[in-house]
C-alpha cells in the first residue's frame, strides 16, 4: 500500500481516504435520515430481549421500529446491533457466520462489520447500525444519530 493514503474501517480493513464517511464518497445506507441533530427528538431506547436470550458470539433477530435488527454479543462484552437484511437478496444477517466484528450473510457471503454495519468488500456501501445498551437484564436497541457535516450541538 505504498503511495496510498487511507485509513482503517471499525473492522480493522483498510480504505482509500473518502471511503468511509465522507462528503465526497457518501456510504449508501437502507434508510438514511438525513435529519440535524438539533432538529430531531432522540427517541429512547427500546427492550428488545433479556441478556440471556442472546448467545455469545452469535447473531439473533430482534423487531425494532416496524423492522428487523440483528443484535450481536461479543466475547469480549461488547454489543452491537445492525439492520437484519443484508441489501443484496434480503438474507437474515442474524442468521449469518460470525467471526470477530464481521458477521458473513449465509446466502452469498457478503461480509459486515457488526460495529458500523460497512460491508467490508466495499466501504461505500453499508447498513444501518444502532445503539445497544444493556440495563440490568434488559438490552435495549435504538437508532444511531449520525451527526451530518456541518452539524454542531
Amino acid at each position: 500500500m505504498v503511495g496510498q493514503v487511507g485509513k482503517i474501517s471499525q473492522c480493522g480493513k483498510f480504505a482509500p481516504l473518502g471511503e468511509i464517511n465522507s462528503g465526497r464518497n457518501k456510504p449508501i445506507s437502507t434508510r438514511e435520515t438525513g435529519v440535524s441533530l438539533k432538529d430531531m427528538n432522540v427517541s429512547d431506547f427500546e427492550v428488545v430481549g433479556k441478556v440471556s436470550d442472546f448467545e455469545v458470539g452469535r447473531g439473533r433477530a430482534v423487531p425494532y421500529d416496524g423492522r428487523m435488527v440483528a443484535v450481536f454479543r461479543q466475547e469480549s462484552g461488547e454489543w452491537y446491533a445492525i439492520d437484519d437484511l443484508c441489501p443484496h437478496m434480503g438474507a437474515s444477517l442474524a442468521e449469518g457466520y460470525v467471526e470477530g466484528n464481521s458477521v458473513t450473510c449465509p446466502w452469498h457471503a457478503w461480509r459486515f462489520c457488526v460495529a458500523d454495519g460497512t460491508w467490508e468488500d466495499n466501504p461505500r456501501v453499508k447498513v444501518d447500525s444502532f445503539e445497544v445498551q444493556v440495563d440490568g437484564d434488559d438490552v435495549k436497541v435504538r437508532e444511531r444519530v449520525v451527526e451530518k457535516e456541518g452539524d454542531v450541538e
